[in-house]
């Protein structure tokens, strides 16, 4: 079963950026992300490519 979740890959424009990591193929993230603050909150969404697999990425937040 796949299942897609609909998170946003870029901030709001109402947050403080803490600070931008850039994808490596060390990192095995599929694009940049972005650390925020949001209500108090360290935010980051980060999408992760798969290894060893066909194809496949993972979309995370964590809040």
């Amino acid at each position: 079963m796949i299942e897609k979740m609909n998170l946003k890959h870029s901030p709001p424009l109402d947050v403080s950026i803490l600070m931008n990591q850039a994808s490596t193929r060390v990192n095995c993230q599929a694009e940049d992300s972005t650390i925020y603050l949001l209500n108090e909150m360290v935010v980051q969404v980060i999408i992760l490519m798969l290894r060893n697999v066909e194809c496949g990425e993972i979309e995370l937040q964590f809040p």
